[in-house]
């Protein structure tokens, strides 16, 4: 974990100390500035915004500081927090913490940054579960109380056994908070009605789920047509993800988990070389994204419609701290 520690602080601070770069900064801001103020959140309909736990943790911040921007520092520091938290659960941590950054930190921690501490709740509780630590029922709550899509990840924590316990607690969950799911859920699904996006032929997604493919074959934890059945679901999602957003998010939530649970065991030469491969590709793909001048935006959506989205409303280049 030594080795890890300032590659990780350096990631904290760079997603932290960033002025208005990433598509839902303004939003977290605009709303964070508007705490106590009833006639300012009603009028900027910010009332069901936000999930029950993100408005806790914002009222919380709030309260200590008076500042927008450390509250987006704070922001930084839960996930890292979170990620080291994970990290110290797993085996291969150098390669899952590389993985990380090519394939999720763009989106988890300058774009989406709920839906990305969402998951890291998750997936700290998916690795507490594996260990048999029922504490993890806690991490899942908060999970998804900070975004209702982690209310997918459900499919991961249900035993046979425990079906009934679970479609309860969520029954009763969906009950109480029936208001705001609702709303955020609307909003999700609202490009199905639409359509607006198209249907792309995306390479990238194919030649991922084949290094995925080599990879399951080359383990034999890993050899089961299960495992190689979730991950092909997860890319179709992935590839039909333009067709409303609830699917992009079920995608991550999916993939996210699928992928955790391969760094649980030490990898042996082969595997390695293959995730090296991914994480290479997955950083070609990120860093093509950034590079987000108008002409090579509009290419990049015509060419990778699983992505575009994410990524069409953030002015990456030149990157601006809070301080510029």
């Amino acid at each position: 974990m030594g080795s890890l520690c300032v590659p990780l602080i350096v990631s904290v601070l760079f997603a932290g100390l960033r002025g208005n770069v990433g598509t839902d900064t303004f939003a977290y801001k605009t709303y964070f500035n508007s705490i106590g103020d009833t006639s300012e959140i009603i009028s900027k309909g910010l009332v069901f915004a936000f999930e029950p736990g993100f408005i806790l943790y914002a009222t919380i911040i709030r309260f200590i500081i008076n500042s927008d921007q450390f509250f987006i520092f704070s922001l930084s520091c839960l996930y890292g927090i979170l990620l080291y938290k994970i990290l110290q659960k797993i085996e291969e941590k150098d390669l899952f913490f590389l993985f990380y950054i090519s394939a999720f930190y763009i989106m988890f921690n300058l774009n989406l940054l709920r839906f990305g501490i969402s998951l890291l709740f998750i997936g700290n509780a998916y690795l507490m579960m594996l260990k048999e630590d029922k504490k993890y029922i806690y991490l899942l709550v908060l999970g998804i109380s900070f975004h209702y899509a982690g209310v997918l990840a459900i499919m991961f924590f249900i035993k046979r056994k425990d079906f009934i316990k679970y479609f309860v607690v969520l029954f009763v969950f969906i009950g109480i908070a029936y208001a705001f799911i609702i709303t955020k859920i609307n909003s999700y699904f609202i490009d199905l009605l639409s359509l607006t996006g198209s249907f792309k032929f995306d390479f990238g997604l194919i030649l991922e789920f084949l290094i995925v493919v080599a990879l399951c074959l080359f383990n034999r934890r890993l050899q089961s047509k299960k495992n190689i059945l979730f991950f092909f679901i997860y890319y179709l999602f992935r590839w039909f993800s333009y067709l409303f957003d609830m699917l992009n998010r079920f995608s991550y939530v999916l993939g996210f988990v699928l992928f955790l649970f391969l760094f649980t065991k030490i990898f042996k030469e082969k595997s390695k070389a293959l995730i090296i491969i991914l994480i290479l590709f997955n950083l070609y793909r990120t860093l093509s994204f950034i590079n987000n001048s108008d002409a090579a935006m509009t290419s990049l959506i015509d060419d990778e419609s699983g992505f575009a989205g994410l990524f069409s409303q953030t002015a990456w280049l030149p990157y601006k701290f809070f301080w510029q």
